[in-house]
This record gives structure tokens, C-alpha cells and sequence, in this order.
């Protein structure tokens, strides 16, 4: 049996960092105005979800399987396959964690409604969305609606923006 160290390595790191937010969560003080749920249902559902699948990992792991490979299989070396394509997926995620960076710098001063519309057209440009006047509209659309049900549905208040405050 060959083990995938990667898969394994991941897989353990998510199941130790899921026990230390499992162990924080326990640190929330109960609340006597809380709900069923409570200030510990999200964090707990979040930390055990991470804690499962991180053991599916370990299991991936243990099997020794890759991605596109049945267990147990050995993955064929790809000649074709350069380091500036080795790094891609790499380099796609560094991209999208730059945009995330950019909506969390430009939230507090262009407030929720139109931080999360230059959020949710840039991913999707990103991802390769036509760009049509389709675009901004539904971007508009979807961060409207995330704020109307957080904000006012839910009595959730997200931030106007400094550059609105101040008008």
C-alpha cells in the first residue's frame, strides 16, 4: 500500500486545527437569551464538518489515491506537464485569495452592498463569465439580495461603508 504524504499531512493538520476550534467553541459562554441553536450551533456544525473531512483526507491518504486516480494506482509521470503548469492551481488560488483581500480592504469604506457586488463580479469574471452587461446586473442583484436577508430579514447589521456614513 503507497500512502499520498500530502493528502495524509493536510488531513491531520485539518483534523488538529478542527480539536483546537472544537475547544474554543466549548469556550463560549451560554447566554440565557439564546436560541435552539445558540452561539455555539454555527461554530460547532463548522468545527465538526471540518473534523470529518479531514479524517476523509487521512483515509484518502492511507489508501495512497490522488486526484483523477484510483486507489492504489500509480499515477503515470506526464511529460508534458511543466512546473508553470504545475503551478496554476497555485497561482489560481493566490488570484482568488487576492480578490477575497481586496473585498475585506474595500468593506469597511464601500459598505456591504457594494463591496459584495465587485466581489461577486470579479470571482465570476475570474472563473470566466462572459462579460456582458448580464454581469453587473446579477452581481447587484445577488449582493442586494444577500444584504436585504441579512440585514433587514434577519436583523443582521453589515456595514454601510464609511463612504456612505459620511454624506
Amino acid at each position: 500500500m503507497k500512502l499520498n504524504a500530502v493528502d495524509l499531512t493536510l488531513g491531520v493538520l485539518a483534523v488538529t486545527a478542527a480539536a483546537g476550534y472544537l475547544y474554543e467553541t466549548a469556550q463560549i459562554p451560554e447566554s440565557l437569551l439564546e436560541d435552539a441553536v445558540g452561539a455555539r450551533g454555527v461554530p460547532l456544525a463548522i468545527g465538526g464538518a471540518m473534523a470529518a473531512l479531514g479524517a476523509l483526507l487521512c483515509f484518502r491518504g492511507l489508501l495512497g489515491a490522488r486526484n483523477g486516480e484510483p486507489s492504489g494506482g500509480e499515477r503515470p509521470a506526464a511529460a508534458s506537464e511543466s512546473l508553470p503548469n504545475a503551478l496554476r492551481p497555485h497561482l489560481q488560488a493566490l488570484a482568488l485569495l487576492g480578490i477575497l483581500a481586496t473585498y475585506v480592504a474595500l468593506l469597511p469604506h464601500a459598505g456591504y452592498i457594494a463591496s459584495t457586488a465587485l466581489l461577486i463580479a470579479g470571482i465570476a469574471w475570474f472563473a470566466g463569465a462572459k462579460r456582458s452587461w448580464q454581469l453587473p446586473l446579477i452581481a447587484i442583484a445577488g449582493s442586494v439580495f444577500l444584504w436585504v436577508m441579512f440585514d433587514p430579514v434577519l436583523s443582521i447589521p453589515l456595514p454601510a461603508g464609511a463612504w456612505w456614513e459620511s454624506r
